[in-house]
């Protein structure tokens, strides 16, 4: 003996679950000029090793070992802050549900949905 159970729906439900699917932000993007690995992993080396040479003569002063060991651990540094940076505007896409924000636009986003008290400074975080 099969029981049929059948809910009534409205339109304020249909939309909650919609809002509860997942949404990917990749999928509506279309980059203008899109770059290969290759071309990805020469700008992050040249960001690195650009800042890196800069200050590479002040780190090599204090020893070799020392040095070597520095300069490893800004590296690592500078490679987790931006993961932190892209994981972030990853999900502010996706939880506003925009292909792509600009950096700018991701900080101005982020203060208006953050805490309360940074919400009136979302103008000047742009």
């Amino acid at each position: 003996m099969a029981v049929n159970i059948t809910f009534r729906t409205n339109e304020s439900d249909t939309y909650r679950n919609q809002l509860r699917e997942e949404y990917d932000p990749y999928i509506g993007r279309e980059p203008k000029t899109p770059i290969s690995n290759i071309q990805a992993l020469c700008l992050l080396l040249q960001g690195v090793f650009g800042a890196g040479m800069l200050q590479s003569i002040f780190i090599f002063g204090e020893g070799w070992l020392t040095g070597i060991i520095s300069y490893v651990l800004v590296g690592i540094l500078c490679t987790h802050c931006v993961h932190i940076l892209l994981r972030s505007q990853y999900r502010l896409c996706k939880q506003l549900r925009i292909p792509h924000l600009s950096y700018a636009q991701a900080m101005e986003r982020a203060m208006e949905t953050g805490p309360p008290f940074l919400r009136p400074f979302s103008r000047l975080s742009q």
